[in-house]
């Protein structure tokens, strides 16, 4: 039978497993008839555990307020609702999943724990709510698709202004390869014409000869025909 009512405070004393709570002060939560102890919840560090009333030196005069009642007047924390965006936070447990984005699912009153759906890997787990954090909505699929879109518009100018620059290029080259056979051509055609006046000047031309041989020759006859005039 119950003679300690909640919010008492007590003295813990007389404990074999646990000598370092000896003489700590704690305050009653409830009397748990199934196990036949007291549920107490230490003044330093809030540990709450199980105690025999032997254990439990009640302090004259002194309560506190249960915590039963203490817990009604505090407001009920938010509830998310589902489709919340939300990042996974400050799992000891499976801290390769701290920093992912997940949504939520429900909210699990029986567990306190929200059902959450990693968006990543489609995988589904319950966590206490301080392991969720609401944040802002991961980007959308038309702005994902759009982000592309943008690039490829990028990549063609850039495409058309490499083009651009290597005709430029090609007219720069095309330009001096002509500079540079013309100016071939000219100093060839320079050559050519001084060959032609030193011919001209030092060798007869063919008519020269001939016309050169037929009055040789028709010089002689001449002389040939007066010298058999003069011999008749």
């Amino acid at each position: 039978m119950a003679t300690l009512a909640s919010g008492t405070v007590v003295e813990v004393a007389g404990l074999k497993a646990r000598p370092d709570l000896n003489g700590k002060v704690a305050s009653v939560v409830a009397y748990a008839a199934d196990r036949e102890r007291y549920q107490v919840r230490m003044r330093d560090g809030g540990e709450e555990l199980y105690l025999r009333e032997v254990n439990l030196n009640a302090a004259s005069g002194a309560t506190e307020p249960p915590p039963a009642a203490a817990e009604e007047t505090a407001p009920a924390p938010a509830i998310m609702p589902p489709s919340t965006n939300v990042v996974v936070d400050g799992l000891k447990a499976r801290p390769d999943l701290n920093g992912q984005r997940a949504t939520v699912v429900s909210y699990a009153a029986d567990r306190e724990r929200y059902q959450i759906r990693i968006d990543a890997s489609g995988e589904e787990l319950y966590l206490r709510p301080a392991n969720v954090v609401a944040t802002a909505a991961a980007p959308t699929e038309a702005a994902t698709e759009n982000a592309p879109a943008k690039k490829d518009k990028d990549d063609d100018v850039d495409a058309d202004a490499r083009a651009e620059k290597a005709a430029v290029e090609r007219e720069r080259i095309a330009a001096a390869a002509a500079a540079t056979a013309s100016a071939a051509d000219a100093g060839s055609g320079d050559g050519g014409g001084d060959g032609s006046d030193g011919d001209g000047s030092g060798v007869p031309d063919g008519d020269d000869a001939e016309n050169g041989d037929g009055s040789g020759g028709s010089s002689r006859s001449r002389a040939g025909k007066n010298a058999a005039g003069a011999g008749g």
